[in-house]
């Protein structure tokens, strides 16, 4: 007997939402997909992917979203979802596809065809089907990443309430996240589970007579809501028994019975998204094509030229975002370093924060952000530290550098996976980048072993060393062993796929030549002007003795008539995470 076609007699649809990651980083997702499909026909803010629907992006274009073909089947639309999700991986070979909201609120929006019935229904009818949907949804919710369902919370996406319709043919339910797209038998799972309860509470309203745990008012929903979010154990013992019971007397629950029973184990869909750590790209089993480079190839410029070639390089470049600060040639590293990742698809496991250390300060010093120092065969600054002294300045310095060049957004849940390098000066000078290649990819093929190093371990106790000696006859505003001029240098890390190319440091050569273009957008005006008017806005503001910031030079430019009023807006809407005001006095 042929087994009967597990399909609804409704369409089903959705619009998730995900986002390109690298470093911890977001990537914009339209700048993105726009250099990868470049001579492409662009149509309603992405493109059209053969018959399985459009890949693109959302109102906000550094936030990725796929809209696949409408389908009775739950396995046809995931298969459709697969064909799109697929083909935003195959660009994105560096990248990570995440579906967690930390680095930005991402929501996976699920819509149901709506009957001749309801498309006459009243708003009320509409929000006591929704409550019965909202209600059932708490098993998938208990599956989902806690810290992210409050980070979405805590930016009013993803209520209990939160859902519409649209165009009056679909219900939109907006409460999901995007974690179900995780993996294609969680997609499954939660599809079929939905429709079925949509089915049941459209066609069979009887069967929710009398269900106490239907919430009412809108206060208990959030409670309920809020409970799930604090991993309250009750939940799981009294609620979720009480449900599965429910469940198994809906009309179509036989149907489906296999991917139902599966979402309605919570513990089990939240382990296997944890397995493939929330990335679409392991949980689809797409290929990885990147790879860790042999040191040989590290330092094959001519080879690494070669594959370079045929790339859109510049935008790739831009898209690449590596924490550093302004000092002397740390950006000329930086530049080696994204070229190499570029071409040989170099997936790093570590996300790397770059500064520079003081002349006269031996070595390179490498610190992962629990506070463990590499050691290896290369000239460590740990080595050269005589005294406790000389091992506080430096330690001070890395801690003190790790608070400037990490956002709270961005840091890792992971402390031992964030590495923060301070360059050799000279090397600096000399613009040799293979020590700082070097140790970035023995860090990435565990090579150099990560220590705790105690004061304890010098024999002299006193304060007087050589490091500490060097720090104590800089001048007194100087307060630590970076090299960077004076206290207004990280500011440019405020501006989003651009930097400040002015050197404060009179002693400093001018970090303004042609390799740097790569750093922003020559054809974006505001940011050039930003760049090219930053010596005279910090000498201004300092003379007033205030602390600069971004948001503030923007301002300045507007009320002096360099840019327009809607160049100003523009500007900030499309740039505000990286606008946030910092005070680095």
């Amino acid at each position: 007997m042929p087994e009967p076609k597990k399909e609804f007699p409704f369409k089903l649809g959705a619009d998730p939402e995900f986002n390109f990651t690298f470093q911890q980083k977001r990537i914009i997702a339209q700048a993105l997909l726009q250099s990868a499909m470049k001579g492409r026909l662009e149509q309603n803010m992405g493109f059209q992917i053969g018959t399985a629907g459009n890949l693109g992006w959302d109102g906000n274009s550094a936030t990725a979203e796929i809209r696949p073909t409408p389908s009775k089947s739950p396995k046809d639309l995931v298969e459709n979802i697969g064909k799109l999700l697929a083909a935003a991986a195959k660009p994105a070979k560096l990248f990570k596809l995440s579906t967690l909201s930390n680095s930005a609120p991402v929501g996976g929006h699920i819509h149901f065809e709506l009957s001749p019935a309801q498309k006459e229904a009243s708003k009320q009818q509409m929000t006591n089907l929704h409550k019965k949907l909202a209600t059932y949804f708490l098993p998938i919710m208990m599956g989902e990443n806690k810290i992210n369902l409050r980070l979405r919370l805590n930016t009013s996406y993803g209520m209990m309430k939160d859902w519409r319709t649209e165009n009056g043919k679909t219900y939109e339910f907006r409460t999901p996240s995007a974690e179900w797209i995780t993996t294609p038998k969680i997609a499954e799972g939660v599809l079929s589970y939905l429709g079925c309860v949509w089915h049941e509470a459209s066609n069979n309203p009887d069967t929710f007579k009398g269900d106490k745990m239907i919430y009412r008012t809108e206060k208990q929903g959030n409670a309920i809501q809020e409970m799930v979010v604090s991993d309250y154990g009750m939940l799981e013992d009294v609620f979720l028994k009480e449900l599965r019971k429910n469940v198994k007397k809906f009309e179509l629950y036989p149907l489906f019975k296999e991917q139902i029973d599966y979402v309605l184990t919570p513990n089990k869909v939240l382990m296997d998204k944890e397995q493939v750590g929330y990335n679409i790209k392991q949980g689809w089993a797409f290929p990885e094509e990147g790879k860790i480079p042999s040191k040989r190839e590290l330092h094959n410029k001519r080879q690494m030229i070669k594959k370079l070639g045929g790339m859109n390089m510049d935008s790739m470049l831009r898209l690449i975002q590596i924490p550093m600060n302004q000092d002397t040639n740390v950006s000329l590293f930086i530049q080696e370093l994204k070229k190499i990742i570029l071409a040989y698809g170099w997936n790093l496991e570590n996300n790397y924060h770059v500064f520079g250390l003081k002349d006269d300060v031996d070595g390179y010093a490498v610190m992962d952000f629990s506070g463990k120092y590499a050691a290896g065969a290369f000239t460590n600054t740990i080595d050269a530290c005589k005294t406790t002294g000389d091992f506080k300045v430096i330690h001070t310095t890395m801690q003190r550098m790790k608070d400037k060049l990490v956002s709270s957004r961005s840091a890792s849940a992971e402390p031992g996976k964030n590495i923060i390098i301070g360059l050799n000066f000279k090397d600096r000078l000399k613009e040799d980048s293979k020590p700082f290649l070097d140790i970035v990819h023995g860090v990435e093929k565990k090579i150099f072993e990560m220590k705790d190093i105690s004061p304890g371990r010098y024999e002299s106790k006193s304060d007087s060393g050589i490091i500490y000696d060097i720090y104590h006859k800089a001048p007194s505003d100087d307060v630590s062993m970076v090299e960077e001029g004076n206290r207004f240098a990280s500011m440019s890390n405020d501006i989003p796929r651009m930097r400040y190319g002015r050197d404060f440091d009179t002693e400093a050569s001018s970090d303004d030549d042609d390799d740097d273009d790569e750093e922003y957008d020559p054809d974006d005006k505001v940011a050039k002007l930003l760049r090219d008017t930053v010596v005279d806005y910090v000498q201004e503001i300092m003379e007033n003795e205030e602390v600069p910031s971004t948001s503030d030079h923007l301002k300045w430019l507007k009320d002096d008539g360099e840019i327009t009023n809607k160049q100003y807006k523009d500007y900030v809407r499309n740039n505000h995470e990286g606008l946030e005001k910092r005070r680095d006095g």
